[in-house]
């Protein structure tokens, strides 16, 4: 453990996992899979806007762009049950620099930080790199990858 804390403080982050978080995310476009039976879709479409989350709400995102729900399903371990994963959305992860923080396993519940997904093996492989925040998200653009529509935001 204390190597480990040599080798944060040596890449200047100081042993701070939301530093690395911020970092990973800087400068990069991020995803978020939203399923067709979404209550807050048509909202989304309209505004452009995935709202702050309060309390215990929390939105996950993603760096990967997966270009196929089926596939968005599966390596993000999302359940199928209750989402097609059919739209993309995307945006500009600067906005989130320090308001990112990577999740711990099993919906934030466990002891251990889970960067890539893993915790639901029954839900798909996994392997999706995660995020988590509770801030507003400014969309660049909504995409359904089932039709092809894309609805572009300033």
């Amino acid at each position: 453990m204390e190597k480990q804390a040599e080798v944060w403080k040596a890449l200047g982050f100081e042993n701070k996992i939301d530093d690395v978080a911020n970092e990973l995310i800087k400068g990069k476009i991020a995803y978020r899979h939203i399923g067709s039976n979404a209550n807050y879709l048509e909202q989304l479409k309209s505004s452009g806007i995935i709202p702050e989350q309060i309390g215990q709400g929390q939105t996950y995102f993603s760096l990967d762009k997966i270009d196929d729900p089926l596939i968005a399903i599966d390596k993000m371990q999302l359940n199928a049950k209750y989402t097609d994963a059919v739209w993309r959305a995307e945006f500009d992860a600067n906005q989130l620099i320090n308001k990112t923080h990577i999740p711990k396993a099993k919906w934030n519940n466990a002891e251990y930080m889970e960067v890539l997904t893993r915790s639901y093996p029954n839900f798909g492989k996994g392997g999706a790199t995660q995020f988590i925040t509770q801030s507003q998200i400014k969309l660049k653009r909504l995409i359904n990858l089932k039709t092809g529509e894309i609805i572009n935001f300033k």
